[in-house]
């Protein structure tokens, strides 16, 4: 994410712990790193930063990862400790929701910041205890690399920065004129957010979100194809498709937005983020009982999830007719993609228990988490979430 408004400087700029506690006095900070990375959060995306990478080079952690759900590390530090948090996927939308008021509230050097948040897919909290002022500036550089490796960005009581420590936020807490940000905000207010009743989609919802989506993802295909001559007709179709009512109700703002731009526009983030939707689909596609469920190392075929479908046709008969399963199946399918994604993770962790994965290398076991991150967001939608 680059500023486009004023930019601190990458060597020079106002420290996130610059101003330093009394050397009796523990230092207690805390820091929330947002990704906009496609490919989730895994253990070696915290264990391979520069700011770590020799105190975490043995094997001397590994016995302070929580390997059920990978959800939490203590990083003992010379005088310290650093404490590593993964957000709850249901505590992420109450949470994303108090930093747009937070950003309101104050000037923006990054004019495209509040529109990033729709990317944002994980989110973690770190916090710093220590007596240290060298703990101190690596907890800094630490939430710097983060945000640099999941193409993110930070947010602190006194600023939002990006991953090379430019301010897209900067409020001057040190001149005593400003408390900072309202941030974090307290986990009760999170709470009281949420809502109380969950709303399942049915299944008109679900057929026209996946077709909303088959487009995206075959959207995605031509664009990484150019777009040429030969591609831009079949762009500007699958865009006038999502335009149209009803397939327009099954995309996010996000994905709408996207849909919108002309032939090129995309990056290559985008496209390469749209192609996974195929593997949403396939989810949904299972609910409404038009498909098998895929094997966990199994990637899909778009071609016959986009035929299936009948992206740019009219809703047939038998599109009309498909009933969901139960909510009963799709929860077991749910704990079942979770159990994956979390087996995947395990295996990424070099958890020695994981029998299934352990074997397979990097690339292979981000791919199998990358699926069942993918199918879960089916999965989870269909229950509400």
């Amino acid at each position: 994410m680059q500023p486009s408004g004023k930019r601190g400087q990458p060597a020079g700029h106002r420290r996130p712990l610059a101003k330093r506690a009394a050397p009796c006095h523990c230092l207690r900070v805390r820091a929330h790193v947002f990704s906009l990375r496609t490919a989730p959060f895994a253990y070696p995306d915290l264990r391979s930063p520069p700011a770590l990478e020799l105190m975490l080079a043995g094997d001397g952690l590994d016995a302070a990862v929580d390997v059920a759900r990978l959800d939490r590390l203590e990083i003992e530090l010379d005088d310290g400790r650093i404490v590593w948090k993964r957000t709850p996927s249901e505590a992420l939308p109450p949470l994303l929701d108090a930093l747009r008021r937070a950003i309101a509230a104050h000037a923006l050097l990054e004019p495209a910041l509040p529109g990033t948040l729709l990317r944002v897919r994980e989110a973690m909290e770190l916090c710093l205890e220590s007596e240290s002022d060298i703990d101190a500036d690596t907890f800094d550089e630490l939430v710097l690399q983060l945000c640099e490796r999941l193409e993110g960005f930070s947010v602190w009581r006194h600023g939002i920065f990006d991953g090379l420590g430019r301010a897209l936020i900067d409020v001057d807490t040190a001149s005593g004129q400003s408390a900072g940000l309202e941030w974090p905000p307290e986990p009760r207010a999170w709470r009281a957010q949420a809502p109380t009743a969950v709303s399942r989609p049915d299944a008109t919802a679900t057929v026209t979100r996946a077709r909303a989506l088959c487009a995206l993802a075959r959207r995605g295909l031509l664009e990484a194809a150019g777009p040429t001559p030969e591609t831009t007709p079949g762009i500007e179709t699958l865009r006038a498709f999502c335009e149209a009512a009803p397939v327009r109700d099954g995309l996010t703002p996000e994905e709408a937005t996207l849909m919108a731009l002309n032939p090129g526009a995309w990056s290559q983030r985008t496209l390469v983020e749209a192609t996974w939707a195929t593997e949403t689909v396939v989810a949904l596609a299972w609910a409404l009982g038009l498909a098998d469920f895929p094997g966990d190392e199994e990637m899909v075929e778009s071609e016959p999830l986009y035929a299936l479908f009948e992206v740019g046709e009219p809703v047939s008969e038998r599109l009309a007719a498909a009933r969901l399963r139960s909510p009963a199946e799709i929860r077991l399918r749910l704990e079942g993609a979770r159990f994956v994604h979390a087996e995947a993770l395990r295996a990424l962790a070099d958890d020695v228990t994981t029998m299934r994965f352990s074997s397979r290398g990097l690339d292979h076991l981000s791919t199998v988490a990358a699926l069942a991150a993918s199918r879960l967001r089916g999965l989870e939608w269909l229950s509400g979430a």
